[in-house]
């Protein structure tokens, strides 16, 4: 197969499956307004609703593969819903595909920046190996969601690495059974207040701590929250501090 008809075949499923994306959010949509439920009731107990979900998590893993394939990464989040959001307006029977895929290829080229620019910004926040595996191997995992444009994922990550390093810490000082889901008489007390109280841990570590966890929270309980670039990378540099200060398991 010769280049152009490679460009043709891919730029044909692309368009195809991008129109099928949108029209099952369309229609998903529509049944939002019709029954006046949101997503956690319909997804439970709306077999269309449920089939046409499905339908877009589909459409949007081949959507990837094929953005994969085509630049070696996907559109982040917010560029594929501002992309979905200028498609939709112009969406026809007889959608002009040239365009369509002119516009993808722009937002590609986009990400691409972006993914640079932030490659730079994460490099002063190289930590070195000497810590646990585990806390290494995590934080790099966190780094590479903010670099790669998944802002809510490495808010949350950094909340799960914080905590994993507390508990460690408060187990390895024979404090475990005060950890909520523990046996013992105190097993309700947070990890903030067992660093602080029965470990004499620094106020700002337990403040760094807290302000990374109220962020995810924001994240896990309110469905509309959002996270822009810089306050993922505000989020990765306080848990940098957090690991560099917090005492160390000898």
């Amino acid at each position: 197969m010769n280049d152009k008809n490679y460009d043709d075949q891919i730029r044909y499923e692309l368009t195809g499956k991008l129109k099928e994306y949108i029209l099952s959010i369309f229609e998903m949509e529509k049944i939002e307004k019709e029954t006046g439920e949101d997503f956690d009731i319909l997804i439970d107990t709306n077999a269309d609703y449920r089939r046409l979900s499905d339908k877009c998590s589909s459409s949007k893993f081949d959507i990837d593969r094929i953005l994969i394939d085509l630049k070696g990464y996907p559109l982040t989040i917010q560029q594929n819903e501002g992309l979905i959001s200028i498609l939709a307006d112009t969406l026809q029977e007889n959608i002009n595909e040239d365009a369509i895929y002119k516009r993808i290829v722009l937002e590609l080229n986009l990400n691409k920046d972006n993914l640079i620019e932030r490659l730079k910004s994460v490099k002063i926040l190289f930590l070195s190996s000497f810590l646990h595996e585990r806390v290494f191997n995590l934080y790099r995992e966190a780094v590479d969601c903010y670099i790669r444009g998944n802002f809510n994922a490495t808010c949350v990550l950094c909340r799960a690495i914080s905590e994993l390093i507390a508990k460690r810490y408060i187990e390895h000082r024979g404090q475990g059974n005060l950890l909520c889901g523990k046996e013992g008489e105190e097993k309700t007390l947070t990890i903030p207040a067992i660093l602080r109280t029965k470990l004499s841990c620094p106020i700002p570590i337990i403040e760094k701590y807290r302000k990374i966890h109220s962020k995810a929270d924001h994240i896990l309980h309110d469905i509309d929250e959002k996270t822009i670039p810089d306050e993922a990378l505000e989020i990765l540099k306080l848990l940098r501090e957090f690991i560099m200060e917090f005492p160390k398991c000898t």
